[in-house]
């Protein structure tokens, strides 16, 4: 895993590339959580994830739009972003925080996570800025045994493996 510098107040803070709940393909049970670590509410309806835009809500598998409720992410907030294409079975398989918001992008998550190895970035399209990114390679972590990649701490931007098989969504 390589870790790289956090460039905003929103990062990149874990990734689902390898879930073991899968029905049917493994972009289904895909995701990535961010994390709003500032003072001020962020409007993400203008942001992307690998130049996909962000759009509000999850999509089940029978077709339709869940959670379309807002896109601002309140500091110390999280958010779920997942595949918005074939829908995700996300939000049927875990037990997610009520409190966080949903996000998806009109496809599979950055084209679909490689089980090799990625890189992820989140960045503003009004902005053209790039405020977190980060790459891995699962020969060490999160290798084909459901867990994902956590950021232990988001100062010093360590990685690691989740305790929890599934993560902590």
């Amino acid at each position: 895993f390589i870790p790289n510098p956090v460039m905003g107040n929103v990062i990149i803070n874990e990734v689902m590339y390898n879930p073991i709940l899968d029905q049917g393909g493994n972009d289904y049970g895909e995701w990535i959580e961010i994390y709003n670590t500032g003072n001020e509410n962020i409007d993400m309806s203008s942001w992307q994830l690998c130049e996909d835009n962000l759009i509000n809500g999850y999509i089940a598998l029978n077709g339709s739009t869940q959670l379309d409720i807002t896109f601002i992410l309140a500091p110390g907030q999280y958010a779920l972003i997942t595949d918005g294409g074939s829908g995700t079975t996300v939000y049927d398989n875990l037990s997610i925080d009520g409190s966080a918001l949903a996000f998806h992008v009109n496809g599979a998550l950055c084209s679909g996570l490689n089980n090799p190895g990625e890189l992820i970035n989140l960045s503003n399209e009004t902005y053209t800025s790039l405020f977190d990114y980060t790459s891995y390679a699962t020969e060490n972590l999160a290798q084909g045994n459901g867990r994902t990649l956590e950021r232990y701490n988001f100062i010093t931007n360590n990685w690691g493996e989740s305790l929890n098989v599934n993560g902590t969504s």
